[in-house]
């Protein structure tokens, strides 16, 4: 019997092929794909693919294939694919009456185009080279948590009737992670999850910069890091605070500020510089900490200014 073992525990049931500790999907197929061992291997796997859609049997985790048509097919339950390996996965115009399952697949193409599925299509944890979903119907949610993307993606005119999610899923391509991004936000929007609308916006926005030229790039990255593109207020804060207890130091190992004595004092005089446009009764010496302190007050109306745009933008749509 077959040793490879289901994501549940249970054995594969099928026969092993003869000196080998695997049945004929979950075999490997051979590295020279002009030989004729290969084309042999690859031609038993689609026999086998074949056997099992006569018998209305669509559970294919861990099969090793070159190329799934299932082009126009008509599915009652799920497809699982979970944990496969496959160069090219078509369901163009096919039904699927449950869910579609690739969890952990590595898939170099998949072409769902035109495909109609009731459930949920997850590719949690999945690596994939180019993915299409085209004029797409999904009853449930598109889940790509966690996946790698190497190539590009197509969503026009898919109609995702719950979430099109892509939480911490890496893009190789800029382009493609915008695309995905946008269209997962506006999908959020109509469902009114307005944090997950942040998050995709900071990723399409992120992607944007990505796909300029390497000045414009550099330059922006303040945009994405501390002011996150409006969607982080917490972050404008922090560099805010970061800035003042800084200078605050820098006051103090020069011994900068007449009047001020010790770090508290020194401190004070940070935050009220940046803070207001008084010292009280402190001063800078002349020199370089008058260019520090003008510098500070400059960047503390910048950050204020910048603050209140980004709460404004979260907390009071």
């Amino acid at each position: 019997m077959c040793e490879y073992k289901f994501r549940n525990g249970d054995i594969c049931q099928e026969e092993a092929l003869q000196n080998s500790k695997y049945c004929i999907l979950h075999i490997d197929l051979p590295e020279d794909k002009k030989s004729e061992e290969f084309k042999r291997i690859n031609e038993l796997k689609e026999e086998k693919v074949k056997e099992k859609i006569s018998k209305g049997d669509f559970n294919f985790e861990g099969a090793k294939l070159l190329v799934v048509d299932f082009n126009g097919l008509s599915v009652k339950g799920d497809v699982n694919f979970i944990n496969a390996v496959i160069a090219y996965v078509s369901f163009a115009e096919a039904k699927i009456g449950v869910c579609a399952l690739f969890e952990g697949a590595e898939i170099d193409w998949v072409w769902f185009w035109g495909v109609k599925i009731s459930g949920t299509v997850r590719f949690i944890g999945a690596k994939i080279g180019h993915v299409y979903f085209n004029y797409a119907t999904i009853g449930g949610n598109a889940r790509f948590e966690e996946a790698e993307i190497r190539g590009m993606v197509g969503f026009e005119r898919a109609e995702i009737k719950k979430k099109l999610i892509f939480k911490n899923t890496k893009f190789r391509i800029p382009m493609a992670q915008e695309e995905a991004c946008r269209k997962a936000k506006i999908i959020c929007e109509n469902l009114g999850n307005r944090a997950d609308v942040d998050y995709y916006f900071y990723r399409e926005m992120e992607a944007r910069r990505k796909q300029k030229n390497p000045i414009i790039r550099f330059l922006e990255l303040p945009v994405q890091y501390i002011f996150g593109y409006g969607v982080h207020p917490w972050r404008v804060i922090a560099t805010w605070l970061l800035t003042v207890f800084s200078l605050a130091f820098v006051y103090w190992l020069g011994n900068g500020v007449e009047a001020a004595d010790s770090l508290v004092e020194y401190i004070y005089f940070s935050v009220v510089t940046v803070a207001t446009p008084g010292y009280g009764g402190y001063h800078p010496k002349p020199g370089i900490y008058q260019g520090l302190a003008s510098f500070e007050a400059i960047f503390g109306t910048f950050m204020w200014a910048a603050f209140i745009a980004t709460f404004a933008r979260k907390y009071m749509r």
